[in-house]
């Protein structure tokens, strides 16, 4: 189910972004790139707090904590 939603989500934000690009490129193609850059990257606010709280609730946990490398692979991968 949170598949689905993150699905369409990524959706969403894709056709806002092409919406963006199809109603701001004729006039201001520089704040046409930029809005899209912002749309996309959206997402990455909500997922830095996520890992930032990942790192802090699990400071007492005896499994091996990950390392800052790890973290920002595996970030990485979920942006992309």
């Amino acid at each position: 189910m949170i598949a689905r939603i993150q699905q369409l989500g990524v959706l969403g934000t894709a056709l806002a972004v092409a919406a963006w690009l199809f109603w701001c490129l004729p006039d201001s193609p520089g704040w046409a790139l930029a809005g899209a850059v912002l749309l996309a990257l959206g997402w990455t606010l909500p997922l830095g707090l996520q890992f930032t709280w990942m790192a802090r609730a699990n400071r007492r946990d005896p499994a091996p904590r990950a390392g800052a490398g790890q973290v920002l692979r595996a970030a990485g991968a979920e942006v992309l």
